[in-house]
């Protein structure tokens, strides 16, 4: 697992085996995550080329995992994501009865572009996020969300501030990559805040 660990907090970093992050890619995101996060190393999680068989494997892989930052790469090339502050769970309506598309609230989620060095962040903090262990898994509100039995992904303006013509070339993408990463709770060899 050593290879899965990627170490954001100094400048000559090895990478992990990723097909999706570049050091000048790492350089973009360390300035966007939040202060808690900069100190922590990232360990990918999920690969979809590797990890998927169905939508079971990357919700147990995501269970108490804590904040993420999901890279997508579409089959046109372009490399965009998001990063959560929160834990990927299913959705609990009012009553407490399991809600598939139940919504849920965060200030520091964002969206992101790899290829325009961009950072969008929220336009309406309580659609943040949302869970949906049916079809898609993680979702950025409707704003972007992957039907990862289908490998098609959509972009949407609603929650979050994006330009969906200079992210992606259109709302609906065929994804050829997609890698989840957490922050480790624990820093690798030594660990610093920059």
């Amino acid at each position: 697992m050593k290879n899965d660990i990627l170490d954001i907090t100094g400048e000559d970093s090895d990478l992990p085996e990723t097909k999706l992050l570049s050091k000048g890619d790492i350089k973009s995101l360390k300035k966007w995550i939040p202060s808690k996060y900069k100190d922590r190393p990232l360990q990918r999680v999920f690969q979809l080329t590797k990890d998927f068989t169905n939508i079971q494997t990357l919700t147990n892989k995501l269970k108490g995992i804590g904040a993420t930052l999901i890279v997508i790469k579409t089959q046109d090339g372009k490399r965009f994501g998001g990063f959560m502050n929160k834990d990927w769970k299913k959705g609990i309506d009012d009553s407490n009865k399991l809600n598939y598309g139940a919504y849920f609230g965060s200030k520091r989620a964002f969206l992101f572009s790899l290829d325009h060095k961009e950072k969008y962040g929220l336009l309406n903090p309580g659609f943040a996020g949302r869970y949906d262990t049916k079809q898609f898994g993680p979702c950025f509100g409707m704003d972007l969300y992957v039907n990862l039995s289908q490998n098609v992904g959509n972009l949407n303006k609603m929650a979050y501030d994006i330009n969906i013509n200079k992210i992606c070339r259109s709302n609906t993408f065929m994804v050829e990559e997609m890698e989840i990463f957490a922050f480790s709770k624990e820093c690798i060899n030594s660990c610093s805040i920059f």
